[in-house]
């Protein structure tokens, strides 16, 4: 393997634990605050749809901070007219928190990075976090949201194993979206 292979599985390592981690913190989190909640209101008549309400209002928060962990993205702040106030905001998303430690990034436009992250993180987090809250309902892990985030990573791997056997050394997810991972 050369040191820019090690490099880059590095890089997708650190990003693959760090929205794996930070997935179960907060899903575990909100699955605390489900638990306060459910002993408070137990004697309610209306405790299911209360869950239900506050699944709606909790899962928006969750995924943004899940997502924001491995989002290693710098804010560019442009001059720009936009509601009588003159800023603009350009969000980068070639470079991920893994990718920043090792020197690495995503070549392409910014939609096409913009894929590639979130194929690569922005699914995983979602899934992970549907599982979680699918198992606070049923109280078992088989179900379809368990059973979708186990085949989501398969394909992660697959992505990888294509990397490694490919000769012009670029994964599945690169191929997909059109971009190329390379050094600063």
């Amino acid at each position: 393997m050369n040191d820019y292979t090690k490099k880059r599985m590095a890089a997708i390592a650190v990003d693959i634990l760090l929205t794996v981690a930070a997935t179960l913190f907060y899903s575990f989190g909100v699955m605390i605050i489900y638990g306060f909640m459910a002993d408070f209101l137990s004697k309610s008549e209306h405790v299911n749809s209360v869950f239900t309400g506050m699944v709606l209002i909790f899962i928006l928060p969750v995924l943004l901070g899940t997502l924001q962990v491995t989002y290693g993205a710098k804010f560019k702040v442009k001059q720009r007219k936009l509601f009588s106030r003159k800023v603009d905001v350009y969000f980068d998303f070639s470079r991920t928190r893994g990718q920043k430690q090792r020197q690495l990034a995503v070549k392409g436009s910014q939609l096409q990075t913009f894929l590639y992250w979130f194929l690569h993180n922005g699914i995983i987090s979602i899934l992970v976090y549907f599982s979680t809250c699918a198992y606070i309902y049923t109280n078992n892990l088989n179900n379809m949201f368990t059973w979708l985030t186990c085949l989501y990573g398969v394909f992660l791997l697959v992505n990888g194993f294509v990397y490694f056997r490919s000769s012009s050394g670029k994964s599945l997810l690169e191929r997909i979206t059109g971009t190329e991972i390379v050094n600063e």
